[in-house]
């Protein structure tokens, strides 16, 4: 009884914290990134550190599954664009088609 209080809960604070503007859904995207069949296509994502206080991005290369570890300055959503810009200039450009990121409110930038 108490899970599904608690689910209920994370569900109400969750749906609370606003949405994206302008953001596009994955299912939109283009059939090439979809089924991976060209190399360029990355994904974005965060991994919070005990209480949010800390943080690493990361960015897997979604045909290859390449991976880089992207530090963060801060946990806004302009210090998380700006670090995985600076970490996305490393990739030849050949490789640099696309960025998917998830929901966060982190990566609306």
């Amino acid at each position: 009884m108490a899970l599904k209080k608690e689910e209920k809960r994370q569900a109400q604070k969750a749906g609370s914290k606003g949405k994206i503007p302008n953001m596009t859904m994955i299912e939109d995207s283009p059939q090439e990134v979809s089924k991976r069949l060209v190399p360029g296509h990355s994904e974005g994502d965060l991994l919070k550190g005990k209480r949010n206080q800390s943080a690493i991005g990361t960015l897997v290369e979604r045909s290859t599954r390449y991976v880089i570890l992207v530090p963060f300055r801060g946990l806004d959503a302009n210090s998380v664009r700006k670090a995985f810009a600076n970490a996305i200039k490393g990739f030849p450009g050949d490789i640099r088609r696309s960025l998917t990121y998830d929901q966060g409110k982190e990566m609306a930038n």
